[in-house]
């Protein structure tokens, strides 16, 4: 148990298994009718109810979809890929080898975006009291940089390393392997977002993050922000916060989010008078419906389901409680599937990002607890 996540999803297992209901001979743990509480006696009665039960425990058991079942066999297949290459010789090559190496190497640079020009954004973007928007487009704009100055140049040491015009260092020498895996290299991950993308992929994601970004810079503020081209959304919504908290002279801590979802994937023109439109979200263990407004089960083979745009509303605590939303989930929302991160300063994981909360429909909120429903800003593909 390490944050309120999994404290909520083991309170709801326990009151699956632990309640008055449990008593009544109709009463199942699950959608499964053979899993319930047996009324046996003896040793040679519960033995023989324990027989009776599957010998394969389907996902449904857990509360879980059955698409659960292909996600882990994704992961698996994934893992079995990596480990298989991890096990190819990486000496003997000879020219061809190298040849090949220094392909993929130019191949990346060319694929690696323009710098953005720090200066220009800072004076185009001042740091102003009521748009915090500026300050973190400025910010945004300085990771990006790392990124991208590492990337050019370690690729273009790798290539003159394998030209012997200076010397192949371990990191170098690592940057030529992962190019060869099509893994995102270490020497990268400690300037890069957040990611389970394979090398192909992150370096598309790395070019439309850019794109975005450059759209924002001259265009200026857009309608609606894509929350998956940011480094740090956190910073964002607190930025949004305290637009709103400075435009109505309010303690940004009495102000919480209050969550809109568009009846069409299209994106809004304009801008909302408070908060943000927010896109680029999907959804695992659920789907949502469009036209009745709430969460229903996944379709069969359907993993990830898009979102359509969320509206971000800040408002005082007090107002977002008398807002009449009917039954809500509190939604996780993380920046990849992987749902793991680091611990930061804040006392919450690198991954987390928000909590939305999100119209259950006819289902208890616990169905999506046990059901691991949350929403995500990168798919691993």
């Amino acid at each position: 148990v390490t944050d309120d996540k999994d404290k909520r999803l083991i309170s709801t297992l326990l009151e699956t298994y632990v309640c008055p209901d449990i008593l009544s001979p109709s009463y199942t743990f699950s959608s499964r009718p053979e899993y319930f509480c047996s009324n046996a006696e003896t040793r040679e009665e519960w033995l023989e109810f324990i027989r009776n039960l599957p010998v394969t425990a389907g996902p449904e058991v857990f509360g879980l979809h059955p698409n659960a079942n292909i996600s882990v066999a994704v992961r698996e297949a994934r893992q079995l890929v990596h480990d298989i290459t991890t096990l190819i010789p990486q000496a003997g090559g000879g020219d061809t080898e190298a040849d090949s190496t220094l392909t993929l190497a130019q191949q990346a640079e060319a694929a690696t975006p323009e710098l953005f020009d720090e200066a220009y954004v800072a004076g185009r973007f001042p740091i102003r009291y009521e748009e915090s928007m500026n300050t973190v487009l400025v910010q945004e704009i300085e990771r990006y940089n790392r990124l991208l100055s590492r990337m050019r140049v370690t690729l273009a040491d790798f290539q003159k390393a394998l030209k012997g015009l200076v010397v192949m260092s371990e990191d170098l020498e690592s940057l030529g392997h992962s190019l060869v895996e099509g893994a995102v290299p270490k020497v990268w991950e400690a300037y890069s977002f957040l990611s389970m993308k394979p090398l192909p992929s992150w370096l598309n994601d790395v070019k439309a993050r850019v794109t975005f970004m450059r759209r924002w810079i001259n265009g200026g503020k857009p309608a609606t922000f894509w929350m998956s081209g940011l480094y740090f959304p956190q910073g964002f919504l607190t930025g949004t916060m305290q637009n709103y908290a400075r435009k109505h002279h309010i303690p940004i801590d009495r102000i919480t989010f209050t969550f809109d979802f568009a009846h069409s994937m299209n994106e809004p023109l304009e801008h909302p008078e408070d908060g943000c439109h927010v896109s680029g979200l999907w959804l695992e263990g659920a789907r949502w419906v469009l036209s009745a407004q709430r969460l229903d089960w996944s379709h069969p083979k359907q993993l990830f389901t898009p979102m359509p745009v969320v509206t971000f509303l800040p408002m005082p605590e007090e107002m977002a409680e008398r807002r009449d939303t009917g039954v809500l989930y509190a939604c996780p929302t993380y920046k990849v599937v992987s749902r793991a991160g680091a611990l930061s300063t804040t006392g919450r994981s690198t991954n987390f990002v928000q909590m939305i909360d999100v119209p259950s429909g006819p289902f208890s909120t616990s169905v999506w607890t046990k059901a691991g429903v949350a929403i995500f800003l990168s798919l691993p593909d």
